[in-house]
């Protein structure tokens, strides 16, 4: 049998992650910028509704296929890189909060109010550590990737935890805490201090992981995608059932928060999105996959890039401010300016690590 390996790259994954980090550039532009009449919009609604399942669950379903799909790390690897992406989100936070409630004064009054926080220096705390998905995607990664290294069978246990996972979060979205039970602020619960709880949303990268294993394992690409893609349709369409019965109790009270037809419809966005990325890879020119290449790699420098922009942006142009006829002008913008300074980024970090390789190799033929 022949096995997808590692130095054959699944370019349908990287296309995931590209289209994952725009889709949330996208909703960002809008909540951020928009006046609540665009937010509102009929447009934007249906928009939200046929991609928020592409959006952030896929960049966390992308992580669990990357797992599997990548060459196998050391548990100190494993442990190193989910921990610096952990201090990256409240590196990230302080960046985004501090400038524009401390230095530049543009932070929006609606945000605190909004949020139950005050103008203060306990307001300001509790922003810099709100738990974001950097901080999820880190915790995750390490348990994902020790599941991965550590036990037999994983894909058969990834898809065990991830079914109670989906199933119990809607009843555990009511557990409130007190700010000083920060750590069980991020298992579950619904608060402003915690983003992306563990249940439901580890089940994303836990179903990447069986996914990836079908994937690597299996000797007909096509065929695996083609049922991936049958399941990824039923599930789509039994949460629009859902939804359809009951869409207020379905949508719950946020994105963070979906109840069951909710999150069922994402799992089934994610696999139909997959199988469609599959199938069209083939007929991408190379100019277009060595973008989505650079997109990929570089998906962190990016989401990290854009959310301080969008967050300083605010000197130029307030919040919930743009009118309609201005987001896509705005989009394009802050997307140009984005994969700018993530080139220079990449470009300066390449250099770096060029010329360390290049120190070291000096070293090592050095005469005595």
């Amino acid at each position: 049998m022949k096995t997808l390996t590692p130095q054959n790259k699944f370019i349908a994954l990287d296309i995931m992650k590209a289209f994952a980090v725009f889709f949330m550039f996208l909703g960002h532009i809008v909540i951020m910028y928009g006046t609540p009449k665009v937010i509102g919009s009929t447009a934007i609604t249906w928009i939200a509704f046929c991609a928020e399942g592409i959006g952030a669950p896929a960049f966390i379903f992308s992580m669990g296929l990357a797992i599997v799909l990548s060459s196998p790390k050391t548990p100190r690897q494993i442990c190193s890189r989910g921990l610096i992406l952990i201090a990256t989100g409240y590196v990230l936070n302080f960046l985004k909060f501090f400038p524009t409630i401390t230095l530049f004064g543009t932070f929006p009054e609606a945000l605190f109010a909004e949020t139950g926080r005050l103008n203060d220096t306990a307001g300001l705390l509790s922003f810099i550590f709100i738990a974001d998905i950097l901080q999820f995607a880190g915790i995750a990664y390490i348990f994902c990737a020790l599941l991965f290294q550590y036990v037999r069978n994983y894909q058969i246990w990834a898809l065990l935890l991830a079914i109670p996972l989906l199933g119990l979060a809607p009843f555990l979205y009511q557990e409130q805490y007190a700010p000083q039970n920060y750590f069980l602020q991020l298992f579950y619960g619904q608060n402003f201090q915690v983003y992306f709880p563990i249940f439901p949303w580890l089940a994303f990268p836990l179903l990447g992981m069986t996914a990836g294993y079908f994937i690597r394992n299996y000797s007909s690409l096509k065929r695996t995608m083609l049922i991936f893609l049958g399941i990824g349709l039923l599930l789509f369409t039994i949460g629009f059932l859902l939804i359809k019965v009951d869409p207020e109790g379905q949508f719950g009270s946020d994105y963070y928060h979906r109840k069951h037809g909710a999150l069922i419809m994402y799992c089934g966005q994610l696999l139909t999105f997959l199988s469609l990325l599959s199938f069209l890879s083939p007929y991408l020119t190379a100019g277009i996959t060595k973008g989505i290449r650079f997109c990929s790699r570089n998906v962190t420098r990016i989401y990290i890039l854009q959310w301080i922009l969008i967050y300083w942006g605010w000197a130029f142009t307030p919040y919930n401010s743009l009118p309609g006829r201005l987001v896509v002008p705005y989009l394009i913008l802050f997307i140009a300016l984005t994969m700018l300074l993530t080139a220079g980024w990449e470009y300066l970090s390449t250099g770096k690590r060029k010329k360390q390789a290049s120190e070291k190799k000096e070293a090592l033929v050095k005469p005595n």
